[in-house]
């Protein structure tokens, strides 16, 4: 038998079903996740973005939008997808003074575009003084080594393009910069359990190795910093 009180807690049910059933629709329809953590730096007629890497094994690359306004419109800045999680923005566009806005989106290997990251705004300067540009080359070139790390393995690329293999020159330096980061600064209040990773294969490498430089600076074919 169904009371009144029965009645209405049914019909309270049903939209409360249809609304978890379309936010998991359009979750699944959303095939990967925004970038998170963007982080912008800016000199002199340039800005330089990092963010968190994204964790989905079918991600293909990102693509970066700019605008000279929050509104939009907001255009990409590279033909072809960005395969590290990192941008340098130097063309003509940049103008000391100017503003600009950047999003961030994550595409998978079919073409699925996520929704955007946050809006941050740049405002690029001249440097003023030599302390201040020094300042600039050492926290992006840590950014360089703290965001292209691969958070499973620990390695780090060579170089920023996408076939660069790792070696462990470039890890060395890399895991030399946590501790930099750390005494500048650079490094979010979470600290290092801010971004979980396995100890560097470098760190057993440098117990064993001989002290010739030759194998120390070899490249380490046995993983990549692309997963």
């Amino acid at each position: 038998m169904h009371t009144p009180r029965t009645r209405s807690v049914e019909r309270a049910a049903v939209p409360i079903f249809q609304i978890l059933f379309l936010a998991a629709i359009f979750h699944a329809a959303v095939a990967i996740e925004a970038p998170t953590g963007l982080e912008i730096r800016t000199g002199d007629r340039s800005i330089v973005l990092h963010w968190d890497r994204n964790a989905e094994p079918n991600l293909s690359g990102y693509r970066v939008y700019r605008s000279l306004s929050s509104d939009g419109p907001f255009v990409a800045q590279s033909p072809s997808l960005i395969t590290s999680p990192g941008f340098c923005d130097v063309s003509v566009s940049v103008v000391n003074g100017q503003a600009n806005y950047y999003r961030v989106t994550a595409l998978t290997t079919s073409a699925e575009e996520s929704l955007p990251s946050v809006t941050l705004a740049a405002v690029p300067r001249p440097f003023a003084n030599d302390d201040e540009f020094l300042d600039y080359i050492q926290q992006t070139h840590f950014d360089y080594f703290w965001y292209l790390a691969n958070p499973n393995n620990g390695l780090i690329p060579d170089r920023s393009t996408p076939t660069s293999p790792c070696n462990i020159a470039a890890v060395g330096f890399g895991l030399t910069a946590i501790g930099i980061g750390i005494d500048r600064g650079w490094l979010r209040t979470c600290g290092l359990d801010c971004r979980p990773r396995r100890p560097s294969p470098a760190v057993d490498a440098t117990r064993t190795c001989p002290t010739t430089g030759a194998y120390r600076h070899r490249e380490l074919r046995g993983g990549t910093a692309r997963g």
